[in-house]
């Protein structure tokens, strides 16, 4: 057995710590930025979108709950409070702050981290042990890769709890050309309560799927988006034409595009979480960068231009011409008319000038006369915020004639838009302007009709007619909405 003193370890130990450290530190120094920039843009986007989803998961709930709706109105400030409305706002700005706080809890938290990691502790074999076999960009790597499937799968559910709500307020905006009327909003979000509830369960699937490592390749962004892009022009198109479908397109379109554009963010992100170029991800925004990248864009597109054969070019000029023109010609036309349509409007009496700001004015049309003979109907029509409860018992023939509310004529120049919605369980038809029938059913139980008195004033009321089931009443929903009418 010797006899000799072991030397003490803990002086070699010590110093083999201090130059890790000092090996760490400098590894801390010269990591790419883009690491930091990834965790802080993943961790804000999960952040924004599960603000946003819960605001949008509200909003569904309050838009298929009448009472809970009015409880909401009745804690809200405000004559005629606008808690829809109110809840959409509110889940946008809180979803944007929420981006912002997140960005900067983030950026703090992971300076902090970093620090920890290169700084000693009591215990110095774990230090040597942690030191030797871990490194500071391995280590914010592998935060960023862990963010990764829930920076992928909330988006998806945010977009599609919200986004339909918007769609619905945009199209108002367009469809009336002017800012939409709260009411109306408010009466057409809880009409399509159900839509948005089975376009929200539609995303939750979507968001799920997006857990799974083969949609989150960059080859899903290469077939997603194209094809979002087809549905979504497929969709406006259907809306224009009012078909029934337009809704299921929206849906489908709104997660496809969703899904392809996660998946080119994370490809991106991919990218920079692997480079290993310190100043990666150190660029800040500034104007004269943003002019030079500008400059560099249209050098590229200029240069691809002059590549282009003459004959080409010469056809696109044409069209893109011939294209201008027709939208300015359009444009005049219509101002031309809208001038038109308010001198004519200014010039009618005070009785006869129908008041559209005011929801309150119910003066019942009298009924239309068909033959020789006017249909009499036995009708009820009640006021329920901005919209409308019809009740109406059909004739020994099934048909009915309902005058609607409003004022007694549509004048000459205006366009009334009916939003109905079948509540009896039997097929329902409406007996359009050109006298032809489009059916409201369980299967389909909303659809628009359009009255235009282009060329006169015409009658206000709805002609419904099933002579499968005379003498039976019928009740739907109305949400007329009154615009003028750009005639041609």
């Amino acid at each position: 057995m010797s006899s000799e003193i072991f030397r003490d370890r803990t002086e070699g130990t010590a110093a083999k710590r201090q130059e890790l450290l000092r090996r760490r530190r400098d590894e801390l120094v010269t990591m790419p930025h883009a690491v930091r920039r990834v965790i802080v843009a993943r961790s804000a986007r999960i952040a924004a979108s599960m603000a946003i989803t819960l605001g949008g998961v509200a909003l569904i709930a309050t838009a298929a709950s009448p009472h809970f709706t009015v409880w909401l109105a009745s804690i809200m400030p405000g004559i005629q409070p606008a808690p829809l409305s109110t809840l959409l706002s509110g889940s946008l700005i809180v979803g944007i702050v929420a981006w912002a706080i997140s960005r900067g809890r983030v950026e703090h938290r992971f300076a902090v981290e970093m620090s920890k990691y290169v700084m000693p502790s009591n215990d110095l074999d774990h230090d040597v042990e942690r030191l030797d076999h871990e490194h500071p960009d391995h280590i914010a790597r592998a935060m960023g890769h862990r963010l990764e499937v829930k920076s992928a799968a909330w988006p998806i559910l945010a977009v599609g709890v919200l986004a339909p709500a918007t769609a619905l307020w945009l199209g108002r905006l367009v469809r009336t050309h002017a800012w939409p009327v709260m009411s109306e909003f408010e009466i057409g979000l809880a009409m399509h309560a159900k839509t948005l509830a089975l376009i929200g369960f539609a995303s939750t699937i979507g968001a799920i799927a997006m857990t799974r490592k083969a949609l989150r390749q960059p080859v899903t962004a290469t077939l997603a988006l194209p094809f979002g892009f087809v549905t979504s022009a497929l969709t406006v198109l259907g809306f224009w034409k009012g078909s029934s479908f337009a809704w299921l397109l929206f849906a489908i379109s709104v997660i496809v595009l969703a899904v392809g554009l996660v998946a080119r963010t994370l490809r991106k992100e991919r990218t920079l979480l692997e480079v290993d170029d310190p100043a990666a991800g150190s660029e800040l925004f500034t104007i004269r960068g943003a002019i030079r990248e500008v400059r560099t864009q249209l050098a590229a597109a200029r240069g691809f231009w002059r590549r282009v054969p003459i004959r080409y070019r010469m056809m696109t000029g044409v069209v893109a011409l011939l294209g201008c023109s027709w939208g300015a010609v359009h444009y005049w036309r219509g101002y031309m008319h809208a001038q038109k349509l308010e001198a004519a409007y200014a010039a009618l009496p005070p009785t006869a000038q129908p008041d559209l700001n005011d929801p309150n004015e119910l003066v019942q049309a009298s009924p239309p006369v068909q033959n020789g003979n006017a249909k009499a109907t036995t009708s009820k029509i009640d006021r329920i915020g901005g919209r409308f409860w019809v009740e109406a018992q059909l004739d020994a023939n099934g048909d009915a004639v309902i005058p609607m509310v409003g004022f007694k004529t549509l004048p000459e120049g205006w366009r009334a838009s009916l939003d109905l919605e079948l509540v009896s369980h039997d097929p329902l038809g409406f007996v359009t302007d050109t006298s032809d029938v489009r059916y409201l059913s369980s299967e389909s139980p909303r659809m628009q009709l359009a009255i235009d008195a282009c060329k006169g004033s015409k009658s206000l009321a709805l002609h419904v007619q099933q002579p499968h089931t005379p003498n039976q009443k019928v009740t739907f929903w109305v949400v007329p909405t009154l615009t003028v009418d750009a005639c041609r």
